[in-house]
């Protein structure tokens, strides 16, 4: 049939990672920015493999609030 004719013609398998938070040091702290190191729990839902990474994450202050900047794995 011709909508069974448009489905993509790939065997691609979706596999999602959920990321657990085990801590979270203070590494400096400024008025207007902050650099936090993170610890985290990773588990693959096609492997259900579990990973732990850490993780440098810059943080700026915009108004009252604190907003990532930029995350960068180790």
């Amino acid at each position: 049939n011709w909508l069974e004719s448009q489905a993509p013609k790939t065997n691609i398998q979706y596999a999602g990672v959920t990321s657990k938070l085990i801590v979270a040091t203070i590494k400096n702290k400024e008025e207007d920015k902050a650099t936090v190191e993170v610890g985290v729990q990773q588990t693959n839902s096609a492997t259900y493999g579990v990973t732990y990474k850490t993780a440098r994450v810059e943080l700026v202050r915009v108004g009252g609030d604190w907003k990532v900047d930029g995350l960068y794995w180790n």
